[in-house]
């Protein structure tokens, strides 16, 4: 009987022991979470004051150094490719804040010259994977569409009925931050 116990006993400590490792194990292999995205700008966004107002704010870590965020559709309102030097022709922000008053529930975001410390954002194939960092050399104002299609697709429609935005489109798209 005693030797039954001690057999059992030495199997569940062994199975917990092991438990413990794997679990250790995963911790230390886990990607960060990416970081959440807040699209409705009329909501409060925790760490959200640290952006400017031509940011699509996310959620991430405060002593994050890299970090992206989880997909999302955006409707792009306005695009244009332009060399390295022509930062200066950005889409100004008193556009931005009007293409804002269209969409009040929804902000509206453009991209920037990437430096370090600030977004930058990429565009994204079917399977999540980055086809290409958007804010290089296409500069665009988009305004955010959803988590899925069919949030994009319901958007480009309020988009094409105000007839202010010919040729807008969907784009699927993740934001990345590089603090370094």
């Amino acid at each position: 009987m005693k030797l039954k116990l001690f057999s059992s006993l030495l199997v569940l400590l062994l199975g917990l022991s092991l438990y413990g490792f794997s679990e250790a194990q995963t911790r230390r292999t886990r990607r960060p979470q990416p970081g959440k995205i807040c699209g409705d700008p009329t909501l409060k966004c925790p760490g959200g004051e640290s952006f400017e107002p031509h940011d699509l704010p996310l959620r991430f870590p405060q002593n994050a150094v890299i970090y992206e965020s989880e997909p999302f559709y955006a409707v792009i309102l306005k695009s244009a490719k332009l060399g390295p030097s022509d930062c200066e022709k950005i889409i100004p922000e008193d556009e931005r804040r009007e293409a804002q008053s269209a969409f009040p529930k929804n902000k509206v975001f453009t991209s920037r010259c990437s430096e370090a410390g600030q977004l930058y954002y990429e565009a994204l194939n079917d399977r999540g994977n980055a086809t290409s960092m958007l804010s290089d050399n296409f500069h665009f104002m988009a305004v955010y569409a959803g988590t899925s299609k069919a949030q994009a697709e319901q958007m480009l429609k309020t988009v094409q009925a105000t007839n202010k935005f010919p040729g807008a489109n969907i784009r699927r798209m993740r934001i990345g931050f590089n603090g370094t």
